[in-house]
């Protein structure tokens, strides 16, 4: 129960938060509104006092020349002072007749600015109804200007456009000098997530710096995707914290949303985790039978550091280890012990996987500099690489520069990770070709995290990969090739439409195990992969499969016709009711849903009995 309440209190505290956050944006965009109201009403002003002192100067001046004009003569050469015509005058000029001759011109041509400007912005919402399958990004802070250099050179021919509620916004000259299109307003607003052309976009990812921001621009952008008949939207959004991330990601998967939109979360933490031991992995191979595990050390243990560990261990599980070979990790923070009860509650499966080892100690503490938690008393128990996850670039430096002496001279690799590849992780960079620091390498998190694979790394395309792989290998055992099935290609190769599908096919998995009564959770249990439907249960999931194929085939203009499947002219033999199919090709769905739970289990989630949670 105390559970319960805290969560409540959580999200009451979120809401009042993000509803605040709300009123003041109002409150801007209200007081941008006058501010505009203002300066036209202003610049009309200063036009009528310029018409008024042209008028009575240049009656002053004539009377003193002897000389008389009408009142339409005089009305027309003080309008003409607007376009430097009049006012070149012989004598003394009257000093109203001279203020109007520089404010007149003055205003003409910051109304022919103000126009250009106008006509400007009509030209980019025009260029932006154009585009179809582009991308938007919403929130151009470090992380939005980031994803926008790298969706720009990923795909130069459908364009990016980017949302930004500041119109002084720092990086927005950087955005259109990279050809991005820019929408000035709110995304969580409609109107604005259609002049971003939201109904046409391929992707949307919301990166703002606050998460229920993100949260608010994937819900309108539901809404928006409702009867779109093009390929589906797919929404990332930016949520720090990597728990709720996870809760997010289950929620969606298990919700069997509409086919036209598919929501993704992802945190940079957790991606970032990934990416750094993809690019430097703390083991290679199993070690020999009988030897011990490997041993690393993560120091700082924010959601960094937190999310390293987490996706250690199932790294260490998939190698096939023997069980007395265990992954041992050292756990340096000034809250370690804490933090170590914690991760063995929140993940279970750690404890069949790993031998947590904390060491609670302050990284600016003596102890830390002696450093003598990281000399082993066990024969094989030296640390093999030292991973700095602390949430502070210049800490972190501080860290590893003190760690460094204390390890085996360039033998022990330690990797920093910080928030961008310049500036002091360039630092780093430089010091590695130097004698005595080569073993000193620089990770950039945001570098490596926000770019183009984020659109390929979401859930549902990790799932429809894996569904795409599944397939490949279910048809070469059966004799097929390549070029006797073309859908056999890679998946890079795949033409957009079977793309389309196969994610179709993983945003469908939470209505399939509803009707199974089943649901999914985090990952905890270290065999969730041996999960198993019962024989009726694959049936029924199997003829569901076919059922939703049959309907996405439609919908995408496809077509019953005997024969081969003929991919161009949208033909398949395939599509009748489940009962007239033969059981070969019942067997494809058969086989994907006895496979689903190992799929979900390289995703972090599991399939558990709905009675039994």
């Amino acid at each position: 129960m105390r559970t319960h309440r805290s969560v409540g209190l959580c999200m009451h505290a979120t809401i009042e938060g993000v509803t605040s956050a709300m009123s003041v944006d109002r409150n801007r965009g209200r007081f941008r509104n006058v501010s505009y109201d203002l300066l036209a009403i202003s610049w009309l002003l200063l036009g009528a006092f310029a018409v008024v002192l042209g008028f009575l100067g240049f009656q002053e001046y004539f009377n003193s020349q002897g000389e008389s004009r009408s009142f339409l003569t005089l009305v027309y050469l003080t309008l003409q002072l607007f376009f430097l015509v009049s006012g070149d005058l012989d004598g003394s000029v009257p000093v109203g007749l001279n203020v109007a001759r520089f404010l007149a011109p003055f205003l003409m041509a910051s109304a022919t600015v103000a126009a250009l400007l106008v006509v400007l912005l009509k030209i980019e919402s025009v260029r932006i109804r154009l585009m179809s399958g582009h991308a938007i990004v919403s929130g151009l802070g470090e992380k939005g200007s980031l994803l926008v250099r790298s969706l720009g050179e990923r795909d130069e021919e459908k364009g990016v456009v980017v949302i930004e509620r500041d119109p002084d916004n720092q990086f927005l000259q950087a955005a259109r000098l990279s050809g991005a299109r820019v929408v000035i307003g709110d995304a969580r607003e409609d109107k604005i997530l259609r002049r971003a052309g939201a109904q046409r976009a391929a992707h949307l990812i919301a990166v703002c710096g606050d998460d229920g921001v993100n949260a608010e621009i994937a819900i309108q952008a539901r809404s928006l995707s409702i009867g779109r008949r093009r390929s589906a939207l797919t929404c990332s959004a930016h949520i720090v914290d990597p728990r709720v991330c996870v809760l997010l990601r289950r929620a969606e998967l298990g919700g069997g949303g509409a086919p036209e939109f598919r929501l993704d979360f992802f945190s940079v933490f957790d991606s970032g985790a990934t990416a750094l031991l993809r690019d430097h992995p703390p083991f290679s191979e199993p070690p020999e039978p009988g030897g011990q595990g490997p041993h690393v050390a993560v120091v700082g243990l924010g959601q960094l550091g937190e999310a390293v560990i987490v996706r250690m261990a199932p790294t260490w599980r998939d190698m096939d280890a023997p069980a007395a070979e265990r992954l041992r990790i050292t756990m340096i923070d000034e809250r370690a012990e804490s933090t170590a009860k914690s991760l063995a509650l929140r993940h279970p499966y750690l404890a069949s996987t790993c031998d947590l080892i904390p060491r609670q100690v302050g990284l600016g503490s003596p102890e830390f500099a002696r450093a003598e938690f990281l000399r082993s008393q066990e024969p094989d128990g030296r640390i093999g690489i030292v991973y700095v996850c602390v949430e502070d670039d210049t800490k972190a430096v501080s860290a590893a520069l003190t760690l460094q002496p204390q390890l085996e001279p360039g033998t022990v690799p330690i990797v920093v990770i910080m928030a961008r590849s310049g500036g002091l992780a360039g630092l780093i960079r430089q010091a590695e070709t130097q004698a005595g620091f080569h073993n000193l390498h620089a990770f950039g998190l945001l570098d490596r995290t926000l770019t183009n694979d984020l659109l390929s790394g979401g859930t549902y395309e990790t799932l429809a990969r894996a569904i795409h792989e599944e397939y490949v290998r279910q048809q070469a055992a059966e004799g097929e090739t390549s070029e006797t099935n073309e859908t056999m290609a890679n998946w890079d190769d795949l033409p957009d439409s079977l793309k389309e599908s196969n994610r179709a096919q993983a945003g469908h998995i939470g209505v399939k195990l509803g009707a199974a009564d089943c649901a999914l959770v985090p990952l905890h249990d270290d065999d969730a992969g041996a999960f198993e439907f019962a024989p009726a249960e694959v049936e029924q999931l199997a003829e569901l499969e076919h059922d939703r194929w049959v309907r996405e085939r439609k919908r995408d203009g496809w077509k019953f016709a005997q024969g081969e499947k003929d991919i161009a002219r949208k033909t398949s033999p395939h599509m009748v009711a489940w009962d007239e199919l033969n059981d070969d090709v019942r067997e494809w769905d058969r086989v994907f849903v006895r496979g689903l739970p190992e799929f979900l289990h390289k995703a972090g989630f599991q399939i558990v009995r709905v009675k039994s949670q």
